[in-house]
């Protein structure tokens, strides 16, 4: 064995010889974390990819929604303003005459409902 010098006999590196026995000991500690690992980081990729197909299906969801709100929007003014601009025919005139006002409005609510209720489904 080699002499050590005594000012150099202190210095600690951090390291220390091992035998054969005990190097595969630790190669075998270490290959079965690097198994537990990759065991773990398989289960977190499966989740990965279901919660990348959830946001995925809810971007389709909301995109639809948001078309599919525009559109009844749409429906509603063209069910609602007619009605207002006819109310605002003739401002010089202080009477509306309306015939049968009861039936055409009627189905003027009917058309509303349907579509304001189709929203909530």
């Amino acid at each position: 064995m080699a002499q050590i010098p005594d000012e150099y006999a202190s210095f600690d590196f951090g390291f220390s010889a091992v035998d054969d026995e005990e190097y595969k000991q630790k190669t075998t500690e270490v290959e079965k974390k690097i198994e537990q690992v990759e065991a773990k980081s398989k289960d977190f990729s499966a989740l990965e990819k279901k919660i990348d197909s959830a946001i995925k299906e809810i971007g389709y969801k909301k995109d639809y929604l948001e078309e599919k709100y525009i559109e009844d929007m749409s429906k509603i003014e063209q069910l609602i303003l007619p009605l207002l601009y006819n109310l605002m025919k003739n401002p010089d005139k202080d009477y509306i005459y309306w015939p049968n006002r009861e039936e055409i409005i009627t189905k003027q609510i009917e058309k509303i409902k349907d579509v304001t209720q189709d929203l909530s489904k």
